[in-house]
C-alpha cells in the first residue's frame, strides 16, 4: 500500500497493531472530529469499515455517515461487510440502515 495520505496507510497499519494503540486513538479522535467535506465518499465508507473493525464505534458510525450522507447508499454493503460484525449490534447501526436504505430509495424508484 503506498504511503500517501490518500491511501490512509496509517489507519491500515494502526488498525493491524504494526502501529501503537495510541496511534490508533488518535486517528480515531481526528476522525471523529473531521468533517471529511468534500473527501471521496467511498473513502469514508473504507475509513469507518475499517475503525469499526477496531473497535472504534464513534468514529466509525461518525464516517459511516459522512459516507451516506454523500450519497454513498451502501445498504448491502452495511449488511454484508464483516469488517461492521462488531458495529451491528448497536442503536446507531440500525440508524446507518435506514439512512441508507433512504439514501437509496429515489435510485430504486427510477429503475423500475
Amino acid at each position: 500500500m503506498p504511503a500517501g495520505p490518500r491511501y490512509y496507510r496509517d489507519l491500515t497499519e494502526a488498525v493491524l497493531g504494526v502501529r501503537p494503540p495510541a496511534e490508533l486513538d488518535r486517528i480515531a479522535q481526528e476522525d471523529l472530529t473531521s468533517l471529511a467535506a468534500g473527501d471521496d465518499p467511498e473513502t469514508a465508507y473504507q475509513r469507518g469499515a475499517e475503525l469499526a473493525f477496531a473497535g472504534k464505534k464513534d468514529a466509525a458510525v461518525h464516517m459511516l455517515r459522512i459516507a451516506i450522507e454523500q450519497n454513498y447508499c451502501a445498504y448491502s454493503a452495511l449488511e454484508n461487510d464483516p469488517l461492521l460484525d462488531k458495529l451491528r449490534a448497536s442503536p446507531e447501526f440500525a440508524e446507518l440502515l435506514r439512512a441508507a436504505r433512504f439514501c437509496q430509495a429515489p435510485l430504486l424508484a427510477q429503475s423500475k
